[in-house]
């Protein structure tokens, strides 16, 4: 039977959100041996648990600050796959990417001598954007110094449909998460892309949380009355962490000022947005911007869940939350290598669509 709606997470953000998850997750059995002669696994509906045959699984493994793709293995009419081989080491780190209608699945970071048996999850395509909806939508406004103003944007997105909504496009120029920002940006990171006015993030919503995060700088000049903030979809709870003096609250509550890694913000909330309802921020500049926007530890403190995968006995239901992030476990490298992957992951749809 179906189980369309399950808990995922809890929240650590302030106001509602909660803890985000990855494209695909490993269910994992505790492995009793020291090393794993091989990794074997399946890949099933997320839905109904039903076996996938003919998805193509990908092994990568991180060596030297590089990700390289080892083999790649079809799942066989039961979803089954299997990897053996010498490489398989006991302290080999390596990921899975299982590709379903071109979509890709990746698995947590995981270790040869960690598991036994896998379980991938893909869900079918979709192109309908009506399921998706943001529980939480956190700003952050500060500054990198001189005349710049620095603007972070922590986002949580939920896909309340059983199917990955995959947008249009494919590869790092999928359209997928819409988001509509300010003119005249600049040094935009994260994995969004412009096309024309409009902003999109190109990885695939599977259902339920995904957590995006992505960060911008302005010139104070081009700002007006304010910062302008559009919701392209419906938001239970808009947060903004603002540095800038203020020259009046507008319509949002004030919840006074907080502490954010040394550094003192005022703190905006405002709940219920409805699509493409905009609201401003007034904002007070001064000639010269001097504020330091400590965009590291803020992401450490902001970015929901890490890249950790649950251990459950046999028949276990709940999907474990994933964010954009390697396991705590990991380390800084680690963290480096897991983002070269999930680039090169984006590419991957490109000649599997």
């Amino acid at each position: 039977m179906p189980n369309p709606r399950r808990q995922r997470g809890t929240a650590i953000f302030p106001g509602s959100i909660r803890v985000g998850r990855l494209l695909a997750t490993a269910l994992l059995y505790i492995a009793l041996p020291a090393a794993a002669e091989t990794i074997t696994g399946t890949v099933v509906d997320g839905n109904d648990s039903t076996p996938v045959p003919d998805a193509e699984v990908a092994f990568f493994v991180s060596e030297n600050d590089q990700v390289t793709e080892i083999v790649r293995k079809t799942t066989d009419a039961e979803g089954r796959f299997s990897f053996s081989g010498p490489f398989l080491t006991p302290d080999l780190t390596f990921v899975l990417v299982a590709l379903h209608h071109g979509i890709p699945y990746p698995s947590s970071e995981l270790r040869a001598d960690g598991q036994t048996e896998i379980i991938l999850e893909v869900f079918e395509p979709s192109n309908d954007a009506g399921n998706l909806h943001i529980p939480s939508h956190a700003i952050i406004i500060g500054g990198s110094g001189g005349h710049t103003i620095e603007v972070s944007h922590f986002v949580q997105i939920d896909n309340r449909g059983l199917q990955t909504y995959v947008g249009s496009g494919s590869g790092n120029d999928r359209r997928v998460a819409e988001f509509a920002l300010p003119a005249g940006l600049f040094n935009l990171s994260g994995s969004l892309g412009a096309a024309g006015d409009r902003f999109f993030d190109n990885r695939p919503l599977p259902p339920g949380l995904t957590q995006i995060s992505f960060t911008f700088q302005l010139d104070p000049g081009d700002l007006d009355d304010g910062y302008l903030h559009r919701a392209v979809y419906g938001t239970d709870a808009l947060e903004l962490y603002v540095q800038p003096d203020l020259s009046g609250t507008g319509s949002f509550e004030d919840l006074g000022t907080t502490d954010l890694h040394g550094v003192e913000y005022r703190h905006l909330r405002a709940a219920g947005l409805q699509a493409g309802q905009q609201m401003i921020v007034p904002l007070e500049l001064p000639p010269e911007v001097g504020w330091t926007l400590k965009w590291v530890a803020l992401a450490a403190t902001f970015a929901l869940g890490a890249l950790t995968f649950a251990v459950r006995p046999t028949g276990g239901h709940d999907r474990p939350p994933v964010g954009d992030r390697p396991s705590e476990l990991d380390t800084t490298a680690g963290a480096q290598q897991y983002r070269i992957l999930l680039q090169q992951v984006a590419d991957l749809d490109d000649g599997h669509v």
